[in-house]
């Protein structure tokens, strides 16, 4: 078993000169200096400048560490703490995926959601379950 308290570093997938590790903190290889982390202004989520570009730090992380190339993905905060870019609390995950986990854990109140209502998908469970209320549906046909 790995030891999640402990950190370990490999290279940023498509950034040569720097490093993430499994615990959310990025580097540049020559310096080893770790970079700052900021906020983005409208979602909380942290980023960093690596090349000239703003990163988020848990795309970073995730896509390092993972085989998935996550194009298509959205990262699932497991425990819901957009601060918390721990490898173990990251997971690839679909839009829908994504906003069920927010509304399941109380993350997000159903009703601050834009409402969508899609005409052919209540044979997904996500959407029956909420047939009745008014929801976000990614993959529904508006």
């Amino acid at each position: 078993m790995i030891n999640t308290n402990r950190e370990y570093w490999i290279t940023v997938r498509n950034h040569p000169d720097y490093e993430v590790s499994n615990l959310g903190r990025v580097r540049k290889k020559s310096s080893r200096k770790i970079l700052a982390q900021s906020f983005n202004r409208s979602g909380g989520y942290l980023r960093v400048y690596m090349d000239g570009q703003k990163y988020y730090v848990h795309r970073i992380v995730l896509s390092s560490f993972s085989d998935v190339s996550g194009e298509n993905l959205e990262v699932n905060h497991i425990d819901g703490d957009k601060e918390n870019n721990c490898l173990w609390n990251l997971e690839w995950c679909t839009r829908q995926e994504n906003m069920s986990h927010a509304v399941k854990t109380g993350l997000t109140n159903r009703n601050r959601v834009t409402v969508v209502r899609c005409r052919d998908c209540r044979h997904r469970p996500y959407c029956d379950f909420y047939r009745d209320d008014d929801f976000y549906c990614a993959d529904g046909i508006i």
